[in-house]
């Protein structure tokens, strides 16, 4: 599936996005006989580099911002030295997601706290689970998770968490109705957790294991068993061949084309404990970085 000027997309036919290139590079790092079209990737990525630190498509929305923390995320791992780092991290660190008057909050809309901030998918957007997983992820993975953003954002995704465990994409509750947890979000927000002992964060954990004992998505299923790896470790096999199932089953059906992030997710997910690229080392952490404004 990899394109030829470089990069990877979603689905043949379409052109390279940040998120399955990204994906795909941690899926294949390491492995010399991929080396050229990882190269070629991540000239691709470096192509869709702002100049400002930030990452943007550039047939995109250019507010759309979400994707720099994959690739900061993405090229850490891959072992780039700090120093070509630091200008990614200090621009995320500077991104923000937008708080909501909390005079004019009306609790019967939502009830989570709206004074949090997180990061948004586009600039000046509210901030939603999977962009605050994300950055917290990669900040913490370049030595930053003593941050002040970073402790507000793992609160965000702690105010966020529904009662009985698990987080939907932004909200607990919205217009009166209870909202249902989703095991991809909160897969991610239990990566950015990692190490809390906050029980909500272990309420998340057990949904993820009830949820992927039944489940057969291969992206929730995917992130499910990289979660719980990085979290709790062990006791996978099961669920690392309901996944293989499910991801065979899903490339015998003849009218779904074959996705790079499903292929990418499930090389993770069956390779860990070997190489899980989400499990966080113990590290101290690196000086701290300018926040910007």
């Amino acid at each position: 599936l990899a394109l030829p000027e470089g990069g990877w997309p979603y689905v043949p036919g379409q052109a390279a996005h940040l998120e399955p290139t990204c994906l795909t590079l941690l899926a294949l790092a390491g492995d010399p006989q991929h080396a050229a079209a990882c190269n070629a990737a991540l000239a691709w990525v470096e192509s869709c580099a702002a100049g400002d630190g930030t990452y943007r498509l550039a047939r995109g929305r250019r507010e759309a911002i979400w994707a720099t923390a994959l690739v900061l995320f993405t090229r850490a791992s891959l072992g780039e030295p700090a120093d070509r780092l630091a200008p990614l991290a200090q621009a995320l660190l500077a991104l923000r997601g937008r708080t909501v008057d909390e005079t004019s909050h009306d609790d019967d809309v939502n009830d989570i706290d709206v004074s949090l901030r997180g990061w948004p998918w586009a600039e000046d957007n509210f901030s939603w689970v999977e962009p605050t997983s994300w950055a917290i992820l990669a900040l913490r993975r370049v030595g930053q998770g003593a941050s002040p953003r970073v402790a507000e954002g793992q609160k965000l995704l702690l105010d966020r968490t529904l009662g009985p465990g698990g987080l939907n994409y932004g909200n607990r509750r919205i217009f009166g109705i209870t909202l249902e947890p989703i095991p991809t979000p909160t897969s991610l927000g239990a990566l950015a957790l990692q190490g809390s002992q906050d029980e909500r964060a272990g309420r998340s954990l057990d949904y993820l294991e009830r949820a992927s004992a039944q489940g057969s998505d291969v992206d929730h299923l995917a992130w499910a068993i990289l979660a719980l790896d990085a979290c709790r470790g062990g006791g996978l096999a099961s669920l690392r061949e309901r996944l293989r199932a499910a991801f065979e089953a899903r490339a015998r059906v003849p009218y779904l084309r074959p996705s790079s992030v499903h292929a990418a997710l499930t090389c993770l997910a069956l390779a860990t404990p070997e190489r899980n690229p989400f499990r966080l080392p113990e590290m101290p952490p690196a000086a701290p970085l300018p926040e910007g404004k």
